[in-house]
Parts: structure tokens; sequence; C-alpha cells
């Protein structure tokens, strides 16, 4: 196991597609890379993987543990300009969300867009100086219309990432 290797299935890991609720892309390709080092693997029913690798001693036993879900995204509505509403998979600081690059999974593939809002010039002055929540924010993937995010594939419910 070269340090090449080892950066190189970090680097795929990390750029896989995972939300949480949407492991199963990243479980799988840990599986594939871990098997080889693996005496037993075991899973269960909500998707947790366990590698065991047999020792030659009574020494400590070492546990190392982790999860392969990410923050992400979840498309909560479609406007008619078709703009995407999205409700957070996991703990987001809402002043960090603009201008967020995000791909969204749907049913015909991959989109990308952008977490954007309201342009500073339709902002009212007394909303001018307090930061943007989520809720007041939406993804712009290109669409110009609802009809036109829904042919691109876009359902409420489909998954995003940054």
């Amino acid at each position: 196991m070269s340090e090449e290797w080892v950066v190189r299935v970090l680097e795929d890991l990390t750029n896989s597609f995972g939300p949480a609720g949407y492991e199963r892309e990243v479980l799988s390709k840990v599986r594939n890379y871990m098997q080889a080092y693996a005496d037993e693997i075991m899973s269960d029913k909500l998707g947790s993987l366990a590698f065991v690798k047999k020792g030659v001693s009574e020494r400590p036993r070492v546990l190392l543990a982790g999860h392969v879900d990410e923050v992400g995204f979840v498309v909560s509505g479609i406007n008619e300009q078709g703009f995407l509403s999205f409700a957070p998979l996991g703990g987001w600081f809402d002043q960090v969300l603009l201008s967020t690059r995000v791909i969204v999974r749907t049913q015909k593939g991959d989109l990308h867009g952008v977490v954007a809002a309201k342009p500073p010039h339709l902002i009212p002055p007394e909303e001018a100086n307090k930061v943007i929540t989520k809720e007041n924010m939406f993804i712009d993937i290109g669409a110009s219309s609802l009809d036109e995010a829904k042919n691109m594939g876009v359902r409420i419910g489909d998954p995003a990432v940054p």
C-alpha cells in the first residue's frame, strides 16, 4: 500500500457523492478498496461496514471508526423561475452557504448549480446587514422556469452536495 495509492483512494472517496441518507456509492467504494486487506467483512441492514484484520498476538486490539456520509442538501421545492429551495442534510452555518457550488443528483444525472439569494440591490435596507438564512436562499441550476427544471430531471427529494 503506497503513499500514492492512499492519496488516490482518499481523493476518490472524498470526491464521491455521499450525503446523509445517500451513502451507497461511498460504501461500495470503501468495500472494494478495503476487501483485500480484511480477513472478514461484516455489514448490517443499515449499511454499516466492519472490516476485521486478525492479529497474531494477544496485545490490545485497536478499533478505527469513521463515517462515510457528508453534509448536503435535499431539494424541498422548485419555484416558477426554476430555482430550487433546499433543506440541509447535516449541520450548516447559513453564513457559509452563499456561492457554494453544488451537484444535484437527479433521475437524469448530475446537475451543477450554485447556492444564491436575492441580489443586494433588491434587498430592503432593514435586511441589508442581516445574515441571509438558508430559508431565503436557493440553488440556481440555470433553469429559467419550473418546467425547464423538471425537464432537467429535478424532483423534490433529490439530494445535493457541495
